[in-house]
């Protein structure tokens, strides 16, 4: 008797996460990201490329989706990001970013844990500090990735990835062509919610 109810109970869990991902239902995620100054910075001015240093990033996330088709969910990112570049000479800069953007993720049918790739584009604004001065940028930037989700029951995963992430600041309201490019490797970890 105890064989055969844990036998059903795993079944059910099988059953309830492979459900969550049928086409029709929706996707509520919500996580953080932190890249452990694996990142480097450039500086582009009119295709003359310099290295400035490391930067070390801590970012909040929120998304929302819809699965078009089974495993397939696409929908909008809304994100914060904080970001310190420690250069090799001088002080520290800050910088801060509000971001948008539209993301897909396909989900791999495994049991509990459904592997994922996922892809999206950001663009949004930024303002960066260095000493007593505050620059505005528009922000826009890609990144792909994989991870896993490991479901918690019938509506909930905890989800573990890794993306390449690149992002391209330009200066609001001026009228050369420099950019600060960041690129690099992030770990992401958050909570996904399927109604």
């Amino acid at each position: 008797m105890k064989k055969l109810l844990l036998t059903a109970l795993i079944a059910c869990g099988v059953q309830f996460a492979n459900a969550q991902t049928e086409k029709g239902a929706i996707l509520i995620g919500a996580g953080s990201n932190f890249n452990f100054s694996s990142t480097n910075s450039k500086v582009d001015v009119d295709g003359n490329k310099t290295d400035i240093g490391k930067t070390t990033q801590f970012g909040l996330e929120a998304k929302g989706g819809y699965f078009f088709i089974d495993n397939l969910a696409g929908g909008l990112n809304l994100g914060y990001d904080s970001e310190t570049i420690k250069p090799e000479i001088g002080d520290d800069v800050k910088s801060s970013s509000f971001y948008v953007g539209p993301f897909a993720r396909y989900y791999f049918d495994l049991d509990k844990i459904k592997p994922f790739a996922e892809a999206g584009y950001n663009f949004g604004t930024a303002k960066e500090e260095d000493g007593n001065t505050t620059t505005d940028f528009n922000l826009s930037g890609w990144n792909v990735g994989v991870g896993a989700a490991f479901f918690l029951g019938k509506s909930a995963s905890i989800d573990l990835g890794l993306q390449y992430v690149s992002n391209t600041l330009k200066e609001k309201d001026s009228s050369n062509d420099a950019k600060l490019i960041n690129s690099g490797v992030q770990f992401s970890g958050g909570f996904t919610f399927y109604l």
